[in-house]
């Protein structure tokens, strides 16, 4: 009976030692294609800190794994690898999360700056029109400055699709200076209504 208790233990133990030495590759896989996908997403860029959690996440789980790796094959254990590779897979998902998020509220402020700009713009080309003749203005001048802006908000909504939003909010605030000066040369030159005395 006691030879039987040994060699019972004996298989439990191996089979204990076999089961932690076993190398979770799934969840380094898992892992590290989440940090891909973050860094496709942009991650460095548009969200540093979690990025930044996330590749530490990973530097630990790397670690764990060359420390393992140094260790004879029997004494291995890999369970404290496969709760680091979750951790940088769960980092990683948070990274790209929260990059797309960012650059979700920049598509949108750069679509409503762009709608605005379009509003001034279609203000100034009426108001111009409406000028009299007589106006101290050059018009053609005007015109060709709304004609640049124009251009300007198509390069701003080309850059947004390529997801260079810097370019893009610039390309857009330019069209917008271009026109809110142009607004102010028109008011200016506009006759205004006279007064009446009392």
């Amino acid at each position: 009976m006691k030879r039987f208790v040994v060699v019972v233990l004996s298989v439990v133990v191996t089979l204990l030692v076999i089961s932690c030495a076993k190398l979770p590759e799934a969840e380094i896989d898992q892992a590290g294609t989440a940090l891909a996908a973050a860094e496709a997403a942009g991650a460095q860029k548009y969200a540093p800190d979690a990025w930044n959690r996330a590749k530490q996440a990973m530097e630990r789980l790397n670690a764990e794994l060359s420390a393992q790796d140094q260790k004879f094959r029997l004494l291995r254990n890999f369970k404290t690898a496969g709760t680091l590779a979750e951790d940088a897979m769960n980092a990683a998902n948070q990274a790209k999360a929260e990059a797309d998020k960012k650059k979700a509220q920049l598509r949108a402020d750069i679509t409503k700056l762009i709608a605005d700009v379009k509003n001034y713009l279609q203000s100034a080309r009426t108001q111009l029109s409406g000028l009299p003749w007589t106006a101290a203005v050059n018009t053609a001048n005007l015109r060709s400055r709304l004609d640049a802006a124009e251009g300007l908000l198509e390069k701003a909504q080309s850059e947004m699709v390529a997801e260079r939003f810097d370019s893009a909010m610039a390309s857009a605030g330019d069209a917008r200076d271009s026109v809110v000066g142009v607004l102010r040369t028109i008011e200016q030159a506009a006759p205004r209504p006279a007064v009446k005395k009392r």
